[in-house]
């Protein structure tokens, strides 16, 4: 038996990786490779069945033929995948990062439809250093501060990174606290550096 894969964002790091990673399990077909209009790739083949093709014009066909979507995108792109998928009944795994929690409670309103896994970072280690982050955080009250420096190449979209973002969530719920009380977004040292700290008590 093998799974049919869409995926959304084809033509990204990220998505490309995804597009390897399926081309060499046997037990995955990738059905779909969907980008936006004017994205360079558009119209360039991958297989012999599969070219780059323009989101909104391959998404019905694209997701007729998946058993699943893979999506890395952005936010309202993502929501409209969602959406999409919960009408035709296809699971969804999203990395995209960025949502507003408006946009996590849409995102989990669709999981009563449809299997979605929604994450920041797939990483176990990052997913253990989350756990740990929490215990710390539930150790070393609020007489203490929580410092988050992230640095990246320079072609990252989003600073804070939803991994940094997901970090700050991660201590401020060992605190017990909601993260939008305890948070303060630093302005980069440079382009691509990024701070994040959750204020102690003082």
């Amino acid at each position: 038996m093998t799974i049919n894969v869409a995926v959304v964002g084809a033509g990204g790091r990220m998505g490309r990786q995804i597009i390897d990673g399926i081309l060499a399990n046997k037990g995955m077909v990738l059905c779909a490779a969907l980008e936006k209009l004017e994205h360079p790739k558009n119209g360039e083949k991958i297989t012999r069945d599969v070219s780059f093709q323009d989101v909104f014009l391959g998404l019905n066909a694209g997701f007729k033929a998946a058993d699943v979507v893979i999506d890395f995108t952005n936010p309202e792109t993502s929501l409209e995948i969602i959406e999409l998928a919960s009408e035709m009944r296809r699971p969804v795994v999203t990395g995209t990062t960025g949502f507003t929690e408006f946009q996590l409670e849409e995102i989990k309103e669709s999981s009563n439809t449809i299997a979605i896994v929604q994450s920041y970072n797939f990483s176990i280690g990052v997913n253990l250093l989350l756990r740990t982050i929490r215990d710390y955080a539930s150790i070393l009250n609020e007489d203490f501060d929580i410092d988050i420096v992230e640095s990246h190449h320079r072609l990252k979209k989003d600073a804070p990174s939803g991994t940094a973002i997901k970090m700050a969530g991660a201590a401020a719920e060992g605190r017990g606290r909601r993260l939008d009380d305890l948070v303060v977004y630093n302005g980069p040292r440079n382009l691509h550096t990024k701070y994040v700290k959750l204020r102690g008590k003082y």
